[in-house]
């Protein structure tokens, strides 16, 4: 069954404003899929526990930024998961740009001081293609996946050596998951 508020586990209980948040931004279609695996409590803590909130790497001798969304304001301070930076006590604001604020937004070279930035959050076909959009020195590989199939959604993958994007599509039998159809967009 669809996600319904008030039918929370005990993991999204204690983090109410970040999983509604996420719920609010198109989360449902990812939750779907994760309760029909039922996967959601392993995948929110590994998520929240384990991941750092962004990356940074040097490839062909340019500085590359990787994060879901907007950079982490206070990176240089900072490295490490959600959980450990809501420990530290340190800025709401700060850690919420980098999960929920579209990089397009500012001009982020001359902020930060890195060659290439590389995240996801806003999907491509807000952009008006199915493919990696990329403008100036950001890359956006968010294919849509939670956004219905008549989009021509993938997972994009990027190889940072050279650039390229690679895309996966949703199998047949993927397409026929409850979750995938949610919206009735399968056939």
């Amino acid at each position: 069954a669809p996600y319904v508020l008030g039918n929370k586990t005990s993991f999204e209980t204690e983090y109410s404003s970040e999983f509604d948040l996420w719920l609010y931004n198109g989360g449902g279609t990812t939750y779907d899929a994760l309760e029909e695996q039922k996967l959601i409590e392993p995948i929110f803590k590994y998520l929240y526990e384990d991941i750092d909130l962004y990356a940074i790497t040097e490839v062909n001798g340019e500085k590359i930024y990787l994060g879901h969304a907007s950079v982490l304001e206070n990176y240089k301070e900072f490295k490490g998961s959600l959980k450990e930076y809501m420990d530290k006590d340190l800025s709401e604001g700060s850690y919420r740009a980098s999960i929920w604020d579209s990089p397009f937004k500012k001009v982020m070279k001359t902020d930060y001081g890195f060659d290439k930035y590389v995240f996801g959050h806003k999907f491509v076909q807000q952009f008006g293609t199915n493919k990696m959009y990329v403008k100036d020195n950001m890359y956006d590989i968010d294919g849509g996946c939670a956004i219905g199939t008549q989009y021509k959604n993938s997972v994009i993958l990027l190889c940072l050596d050279t650039m390229t994007p690679e895309y996966i599509y949703a199998s047949e039998k993927e397409k026929k998951l409850k979750s995938y159809n949610r919206y009735g967009l399968c056939e």
